[in-house]
């Protein structure tokens, strides 16, 4: 394999701006094709709506309460739309805290049955001992674990519980159940951490039907600028494996390198280590192209991508997901911006695409 295509990586991508790409259109993100949970939590499927929802809805309702002259409903005394849906969010955060405490109490029940009191009574540092085995121990009844997000949801229920009992300390802040809360943290963070590790082997194992489908519905994207980093990150993961990003703090340029094999083909291929000396009889899982079927090929799309990005953006240590920029309009020929993107804002673009292919699944098992 020819030692100088390494070098000429740079120059190569530099030349994609002068030329792009025949038969590709550029657009902005198609308001139908928005993802939606742009805004996420872990565990979408066990969190629920109401507990992550704020509250413009309750604004809007005590605006339509008011009387007045294009109020008939709020007039006649009838509820209006947005107070019936303030009511039944109400409804259903008053069914889960109870729901929450009724496991809580079936399991001190089970764990602890000589354990009589109510929850109320409990002084702080038996409850604290009681919380800080529940927060670490608990499980759903087909044996799985509850998702972080979801202790912190007991936490809350038990809160408001023994706060509308007129409890005396508190659960959340209190110093005297620092045991229960170190408890939680670490469990939460034990969690979240394998809810990561599963994402991410979602992630790396969709099949080319799930890729399809994200591209059908502009999840991933070559049209516009969020839809092309999905793109590039599904690429990646999927070619060179999860372990490329979920145990690195940085992705950069030049752990990504094009090449081309002795019959011309190209591919791209993953360098592990960038200070490694180049050795020509090594090489790193590969990801080639399709030149039959340019609409999905991961070589046309890192080649698209490379154009989009700033010029002075093509060196090795420069990270290889950007930023969108702030404003960009369909005439721009650049779309991202010199900055990284923040480890926050890959987490959400990860759980935009999980997000989806759970909700596929869920409606192909109905």
């Amino acid at each position: 394999m020819d030692e100088n295509l390494e070098d000429a990586t740079c120059s190569n991508i530099r030349a994609f701006h002068d030329s792009a790409p025949p038969g590709v259109v550029h657009q902005l993100w198609p308001s139908e094709h928005a993802p939606s949970g742009t805004g996420f939590v872990g565990n979408a499927a066990e969190t629920p709506g109401e507990e992550s929802k704020q509250s413009g809805s309750q604004t809007a309702a005590s605006a339509l309460a008011s009387p007045t002259p294009g109020n008939e409903s709020a007039q006649d005394g009838l509820p209006a739309p947005s107070n019936k849906k303030v009511v039944r969010k109400s409804e259903s955060k008053r069914i889960r805290n109870i729901s929450d405490i009724k496991m809580f109490r079936d399991w001190l029940a089970l764990h602890y049955p000589s354990e009589k009191r109510e929850i109320f009574t409990l002084p702080p540092e038996a409850l604290d001992n009681y919380l800080a085995s529940f927060y670490t121990n608990v499980r759903k009844q087909n044996g799985a674990e509850f998702s972080a997000s979801s202790l912190f949801f007991f936490q809350s229920s038990i809160e408001r519980y023994l706060k509308e009992h007129k409890y005396e300390y508190s659960v959340v802040k209190g110093f005297e159940f620092a045991v229960s809360q170190e408890a939680l943290k670490v469990k939460g963070q034990q969690l979240a951490e394998k809810e990561r590790e599963r994402d991410w082997s979602i992630l790396e194992n969709l099949t080319d039907r799930d890729v399809e489908d994200l591209r059908k519905k502009g999840i991933l994207s070559r049209m516009h600028p969020e839809g092309f980093l999905h793109l590039m990150l599904v690429n990646i993961v999927r070619g060179f494996g999860a372990n490329t990003h979920h145990q690195a703090q940085n992705v950069w340029w030049g752990q990504v390198l094009l090449k081309k094999n002795k019959e011309g083909l190209e591919y791209l291929e993953w360098k592990e280590n960038l200070n490694a000396k180049a050795n020509p009889e090594e090489s790193g899982p590969c990801i080639y192209a399709k030149p039959d079927n340019p609409g999905s090929c991961p070589v046309w799309d890192y080649k698209e991508y490379a154009r989009r990005r700033p010029l002075d953006m093509f060196h090795d240590h420069d990270p290889f997901y950007l930023s969108p920029k702030p404003l960009c309009s369909i005439w721009d020929q650049i779309w991202y911006c010199r900055k990284s993107l923040t480890k926050t804002k890959m987490e959400k673009m990860m759980k935009v695409i999980i997000q989806q292919i759970k909700g596929s699944e869920k409606r192909s098992t109905k």
